[in-house]
């Protein structure tokens, strides 16, 4: 079996559930294996519209399981939930050849995921530098396909499992940058074992990342309900960096009109000057990069992660062990207004490439910062449920910090 997004996850979905003896290999490129989680409720927070797009445009009448009406009628995830999500480590004899990248705000995680948790050795995964729906069609990864097929589904000796890298790694340069776009460079696992998390502390008072936390409590607002409005917090390398793996943040924050609020936070790399850059989906691009279709399918910005507040209890314990937040979001408790509570925000994986003097912004907003997947789902105000100011708040007890994976 092969195919992208829906086919991909019906793969993982069939390879994860039933075996079969004609069942030779599987090539999921680009799923997701939750459908809460990574689509539409994730970090808690509905967002069914790209769902209701679809249903609405490729499924007949009463013909497709209304999974975007059923968030609003089960918010937290329950057994009809737990029924939806694909399990990948029960993935343990069929080989399997993956592909990932980071301009999906669909399937990235997923993807990701299927590959640390499948349980067979036979794997591999392709990270590629471009959009999902322009890497499937390029001749030479067609070519590559077959040959994983013929080894597998015909026997021929073509030296697939010798010659092919376990992971062919890919991590982004953005557009007007001296930084190199490092294309599908061979490593032995993802995330690579060389990886180091470096955490960044949050100040309020310059709008930085810094290396050590300051005695000096302060703190930024923006308004929650709004398409433009953020806190940005910047820094700067020194040297050569490159990040690759699953970065996240903890955040003191309160709102001090409401008793819940939803939280995104986004990575944007940065030129030399300070300006904000941009990722082409593919190359050669047929337009300037100036004259690219503000949407993901063309352009990636950076990635995201996404908290309910209220749904901080959800947190899993062995969250803090593990040194990832990862939440079951089957419980929420309301939060006093204006109490400041920590909150730990998972963003979603990222391989970037930064020269000397390129910086990184993390941004915080009330408000899905990605570009619309189409131009038919842009928003013309805000949908959201905040309500009031959000306020960060940094130094001295309240440590907001920023982590980010190093290789």
């Amino acid at each position: 079996m092969m195919g992208n997004s829906w086919l991909a996850i019906s793969q993982i979905n069939f390879a994860s559930r039933f075996t079969h003896p004609n069942l030779k290999a599987i090539a999921p490129w680009e799923a997701l294996t939750d459908p809460y989680d990574h689509s539409l409720c994730r970090g808690g927070v509905p967002s069914a519209h790209f769902f209701q797009m679809i249903i609405s445009g490729f499924a007949g009448g009463n013909k497709a399981e209304d999974l975007g009406s059923m968030i609003t009628k089960r918010p937290l995830f329950d057994e009809f939930w737990e029924s939806k999500r694909i399990s990948p480590e029960r993935i343990r004899d069929v080989p399997m050849y993956l592909t990932a990248s980071y301009s999906t705000g669909l399937h990235c995680e997923g993807s990701f995921e299927t590959f640390e948790r499948a349980q067979m050795q036979r794997k591999w995964l392709r990270v590629h530098n471009t959009q999902e729906w322009h890497d499937i069609y390029k001749p030479e990864v067609l070519d590559d396909l077959q040959r994983f097929y013929d080894f597998y589904a015909k026997g021929i000796q073509n030296g697939w499992e010798t010659d092919t890298p376990r992971v062919r790694l890919s991590l982004l340069g953005y557009e007007n940058s001296p930084a190199r776009t490092v294309v599908e460079r061979p490593e032995e696992e993802w995330p690579p074992a060389r990886q180091t998390m470096r955490k960044y502390y949050l100040d309020a008072s310059t709008r930085s990342l810094t290396t050590s936390n300051l005695e000096n409590v302060s703190s930024i607002s923006h308004e929650g309900h709004s398409l433009t409005a953020s806190s940005d917090f910047t820094i700067h390398f020194t040297e050569y960096t490159e990040l690759c793996g699953r970065p996240y943040a903890k955040l003191y924050m309160s709102c001090p009109s409401h008793t819940d609020f939803d939280v995104r936070i986004q990575l944007r790399k940065l030129s030399s000057t300070g300006q904000l850059l941009e990722s082409l989906n593919w190359s050669p691009m047929p337009k300037l990069a100036p004259e690219v279709p503000d949407v993901n399918v063309a352009k990636h910005l950076g990635q995201q992660g996404m908290l309910r507040a209220s749904h901080h209890v959800s947190l899993l314990p062995e969250s803090e062990k593990n040194g990832f937040p990862r939440y079951d979001h089957k419980s929420r408790q309301d939060i006093p207004a204006g109490t400041v509570i920590p909150l730990l925000i998972p963003i979603w994986p990222i391989g970037m490439v930064f020269e000397a003097g390129e910086g990184l912004m993390l941004r915080i907003s009330g408000h899905d910062m990605s570009l619309p997947e189409v131009e038919m789902m842009r928003l013309q105000e805000p949908v959201d449920e905040n309500i009031g100011l959000q306020v960060v708040h940094t130094g001295g007890e309240y440590a907001s910090f920023l982590v980010v994976p190093v290789i």
